[in-house]
């Protein structure tokens, strides 16, 4: 199994649910509805699904692609991929019920990590175009360093890709991300940036073995268009 990361955010950001799961079979879950929920344990996946559980719960994830995704070269020259989806999720945690969400997001998947860091933030805006940002840090890399890629998808089937994607992030003092600023250029020399930014509705971090996973729902704005989506950092 590649590693996967997995951001899915209802419309009214109310439900939000993040999962990582690296190849070494290990997962981290962090959920949000009325609660705040995280779960670390095994990692299993087979096609379009993903499981992760432990002695205490499960989160059991499977999906279906809905449109064309992004691509970007990693630091290491593998590709890593990111595709629309929707989702069915089920969510059990301490003998209860099991919580049950249809959700749209994005899934990526991801050549193995080896350190370094990653950053993944989604969008869907009013009027039906859909924002994909990632980027990766390779270990032991300065700030402002990352390989980053960013698309925008409109309902006509119109790709809009950028030179320069910047994506500035404020932190609270316990180290989680609150507010991001979008700046986005198509080409360097010519026109001006597309501009937005984000902030933080609910979200959660969990630590398994081999990763960091802080996330989050943020509500959005692109050019003055509201959206809602995620935004995630998976760390060492």
């Amino acid at each position: 199994m590649s590693d996967l990361l997995i951001s899915l955010c209802s419309g009214d950001l109310e439900t939000y649910v993040a999962a990582h799961a690296d190849s070494s079979a290990g997962g981290a879950v962090c959920a949000r509805f009325d609660h705040e929920l995280s779960l670390v344990g095994v990692a299993s996946g087979e096609g379009e699904s993903l499981r992760i559980e432990n002695g205490e719960g499960s989160a059991e994830i499977a999906w279906a692609s809905i449109g064309e995704g992004l691509r970007l070269t990693m630091p290491g020259g593998e590709e890593a991929a990111a595709n629309p989806i929707e989702a069915d999720v089920e969510i059990s945690a301490g003998g209860g019920d099991a919580e049950r969400h249809e959700l749209a997001g994005i899934v990526w998947s991801l050549p193995a990590r080896e350190g370094g860091s990653l950053r993944t933030a989604w969008a869907a805006i009013e009027g039906g175009d859909l924002l994909i940002f990632m980027a990766a840090r390779p270990p032991g890399a300065a700030h402002g360093e990352e390989i980053a890629a960013c698309a925008r998808f409109r309902p006509d089937g119109d790709v809009v890709t950028y030179e320069e994607p910047l994506l500035s992030t404020e932190y609270d003092g316990a180290g989680s991300h609150r507010r991001a600023t979008l700046e986005l250029w198509q080409e360097l020399d010519t026109g001006a940036a597309e501009r937005g930014g984000g902030r933080r509705i609910r979200g959660g971090g969990a630590r398994s073995e081999a990763a960091r996973l802080e996330a989050a729902a943020f509500a959005w704005i692109l050019d003055g268009a509201a959206g809602f989506g995620g935004y995630e950092i998976v760390s060492g």
